[in-house]
């Protein structure tokens, strides 16, 4: 991951062992003068899913001998974790009450690490908002385990069948991914 800090210039470092990600050297500041920069970080590919402060140092070395030595430092809270998406949905149309549709869809993890196996749910609504009181699940199906930045594709269309009784109208097939709230 990369990571831009805008407040500054300065040693950046990651909590849970302070590991630094990078930095560079500011130059002469005259007194009660300031400088405003960019770092770009990467984020190791080995850091567990977690949370995590992002801390920018000034004078990090120690170098600078100063009137006030602590309030070099701030922190910025991210979260590495996955963040599973319905990232496209294919619904056949029209349908009828009673009938059988076909959906195809494709589940990724648009986070960081591993997210666990879960579910892919599908709901009529007669809107385009879930709404756990008036939506009706007509059928689900499994998604496996999904590494970071990869999508699971429905091997074959999911068959739902749209519930006898429904009114005629318009209606919409939601998704939801992680549907059971099984991944942080």
């Amino acid at each position: 991951s990369v990571l831009e800090i805008g407040d500054g210039v300065f040693e950046v470092k990651a909590t849970n062992g302070d590991t630094f990600l990078g930095g560079h050297t500011v130059g002469v500041l005259g007194p009660n003068a300031s400088v405003s920069d960019s770092a770009f970080v990467t984020i190791p590919t080995t850091t567990a899913p977690g949370t995590y402060y992002i801390i920018a140092s000034a004078d990090d070395g120690g170098a600078e001998a100063e009137t006030k030595e602590t309030n070099n430092t701030k922190a910025v809270l991210i979260r590495l974790s996955p963040d599973l998406i319905v990232s496209s949905l294919t619904v056949p149309s029209p349908a009828a009450a009673g009938s059988v549709v076909a959906i195809d869809d494709t589940t990724r993890n648009q986070g960081q690490g591993s997210a666990i196996a879960t579910k892919t749910k599908f709901y009529l609504s007669t809107n385009t908002t879930f709404e756990p009181g008036s939506d009706t699940l007509v059928g689900s199906r499994d998604v496996p385990i999904l590494t970071s930045g990869t999508s699971n594709p429905s091997p074959a269309p999911t068959r739902v069948t749209i519930p006898p009784g429904t009114a005629p109208g318009n209606y919409y097939i939601l998704a939801r991914a992680d549907a059971d709230n099984v991944v942080a």
